[in-house]
C-alpha cells in the first residue's frame, strides 16, 4: 500500500511541478513581447555632420581634438567647415557612396595646424558610406576611414 500511495504522491507532485513550469512558460516575457524598432537612420543628405573621429584600417579610430568640423551635403554640394576655414565643393551621392570633387577652402591662419588635414582628406574622391543611427562613416577602401555625428537641426 505504501508504494502505490508513494506513486500517487509522485504523479500529484509532478503534475503540480509542470502546471507551475507551464504557468511560468506562460506568464514570462518573450522576445516577441517587447516591440523592437530599428534605430532610424538619418540621412546623408541635408544633415549636418560633425567630425567624431578618424582612422586607417584595422586601427581604433582616434578622436578628433581640433575645433568642431563639419559638413553638409544638399543638391549635389557640400558645404561646412574644417575647424578653421570654410569649405565647400561638389558631392554626388549615389546610392551607399559619395564621389567629392572640386573643393574649395578660404586660407586662414590656424591655431592647430594639420588639423584641417585630416577632415578635408575625407572628401577626397569617391568614399563609400554607411549610417547607423546617427553616425555616418566615410571609408576610402583599405587606408583611412573617418567618423561623423549627426548634429540636431536647429
Amino acid at each position: 500500500m505504501s508504494t502505490i500511495v508513494n506513486t500517487a504522491r509522485i504523479r500529484l507532485s509532478t503534475a503540480v511541478v509542470a502546471a507551475a513550469a507551464a504557468v511560468f512558460v506562460v506568464a514570462a516575457p518573450t522576445a516577441e513581447a517587447a516591440p523592437t524598432r530599428p534605430h532610424p537612420t538619418t540621412p546623408l543628405s541635408g544633415t549636418a555632420w560633425k567630425l567624431q573621429a578618424s582612422g586607417y584600417a584595422r586601427t581604433a579610430p582616434r578622436m578628433y581634438t581640433g575645433s568642431p568640423a563639419y559638413f553638409t551635403i544638399r543638391n549635389n554640394s557640400l558645404s561646412g567647415n574644417d575647424g578653421c576655414n570654410a569649405t565647400g565643393g561638389m558631392a554626388v551621392v549615389h546610392g551607399s557612396s559619395v564621389t567629392f570633387g572640386h573643393m574649395i577652402s578660404t586660407m586662414r591662419a590656424c591655431f592647430a595646424p594639420g588639423a584641417e588635414a585630416i577632415f578635408r582628406q575625407a572628401f577626397a574622391g569617391t568614399r563609400s558610406t554607411r549610417i547607423v543611427g546617427d553616425k555616418l562613416w566615410l571609408n576610402d577602401g583599405p587606408r583611412g576611414y573617418w567618423v561623423f555625428v549627426a548634429q540636431p537641426r536647429r
